[in-house]
């Protein structure tokens, strides 16, 4: 079909379209005349929602140029703000994490929810960095180095405790990664569609927890500091401490 379509006609016999489909022959005349008036609109898969007539009209016109056409943004607007949130806080921790994870020996890295992690003391960790201080002393958490070892996934999920967490990707993490979100979607058989956090290393990202995510790791080992807090996702939220935070 595709290879058919891609050949163009030979030859149109033009009044055979106006006897059979006149509506198509006017449209495709005043394409012809006046142009393209407006873009062909698709859905967020590239299938045509509005415009096949006009697809049509161009393919019997012969057409080969860029067709002018309009698609939806990968996400919704505002849906990625309530996903995940760069804070503007700079960690001062990066140091203290990498010598912690130097000094560590094999048996310390547990394993915590399908995730290799070494849990980290939380007072030698926010001490000397105001804003870990601040948010502690409101809400109260625990924090640990999250291991993913290479060409590993963690699937699709949303989180059955966790409401909110604060992640921070380490500058010690090579290789190529992935975490993504997905968009509302049914639960049928049929493509979701999905956009990603490309996190910036050594910054803390609020992470909404409640919305479902998954990771991808290929080569290297990837490894990201985790705030995890004592509150569950019925009393703190990703919109709550956000809030709080930009107060």
């Amino acid at each position: 079909m595709i290879e058919l379509l891609a050949g163009g006609p030979a030859e149109i016999d033009w009044e055979r379209v106006r006897a059979d489909a006149p509506g198509l022959h006017a449209l495709a005349m005043d394409i012809c005349e006046n142009g393209l008036r407006e873009p062909i609109r698709l859905d967020p898969y590239g299938r045509i929602e509005d415009g096949v007539h006009r697809t049509l009209s161009l393919w019997l016109l012969g057409f080969k140029g860029d067709v002018p056409a309009t698609r939806p943004s990968p996400t919704p607007t505002g849906y990625e703000e309530g996903a995940f949130w760069k804070l503007p806080h700079l960690p001062t921790i990066t140091e203290t994490i990498r010598e912690a994870m130097l000094q560590s020996g094999p048996e310390e890295w547990e394993n915590y929810w399908g995730w290799l992690t070494l849990k980290l003391d939380t007072a030698s960790i926010i001490a000397g960095d105001p804003f870990l201080e601040w948010l502690h002393s409101r809400h109260p958490f625990r924090c640990g180095v999250l291991s993913m070892a290479p060409f590993s996934f963690y699937g699709w999920h949303t989180d059955g405790r966790r409401g909110v967490s604060i992640n921070m990707l380490t500058d010690f993490t090579p290789g190529r990664h992935s975490s993504m979100f997905a968009l509302p979607r049914d639960q049928s058989r049929s493509p979701g569609r999905f956009f990603e956090l490309d996190y910036e290393p050594n910054r803390f990202y609020l992470f909404n927890n409640q919305i479902e995510h998954t990771v991808v790791n290929y080569e290297g080992n990837r490894f990201v500091f985790s705030i995890e807090f004592d509150e569950d996702r019925d009393t703190l939220t990703f919109a709550q401490l956000k809030r709080e935070i930009e107060a």
